[in-house]
C-alpha cells in the first residue's frame, strides 16, 4: 500500500443508503508508517492462528490473518483499543468510537 495514513470509519447508514448518512459511529486515522515499523521491528506480529481478533502476548500485538468468505482474499484486523493499550497515540492518530 503506498499511503501515509489508513482512514477507518463507519457510518450511521448502512451502504444502500449512503445518501442519509450524517456521522461516523466509529473512525480512526492510523499512521502507516509508525504501523510498519512496528511489524518490522516484531512488535506487531501476523499468525494464520484461526483467531477472529488480536491479542497481546509478551508486549506484542499478536494479528491473526482473515480470510474473506469467498476466499479471494486475506487481511489482518487492526485492534484500535489494543493498539492504544501498547502504544498510546503514536500509530492512532486519532479516533472516535473504539473502547
Amino acid at each position: 500500500m503506498e499511503a501515509d495514513y489508513f482512514v477507518y470509519g463507519i457510518t450511521n447508514c448502512s451502504k444502500l443508503n449512503v445518501g442519509q448518512c450524517t456521522d461516523f459511529l466509529k473512525f480512526a486515522v492510523i499512521d502507516l508508517g509508525q504501523l510498519y515499523g512496528k511489524l518490522d521491528a516484531g512488535q506487531i506480529v501476523i499468525r494464520d492462528n484461526g483467531h477472529r481478533s488480536c491479542t497481546i502476548e509478551e508486549r506484542r500485538l499478536v494479528c491473526p490473518i482473515r480470510y474473506n468468505r469467498d476466499q479471494s482474499s486475506s487481511f489482518f484486523p487492526i485492534d484500535i483499543p489494543l493498539i492504544v493499550k501498547l502504544w498510546q497515540s503514536k500509530i492512532v492518530l486519532k479516533q472516535r468510537g473504539f473502547y
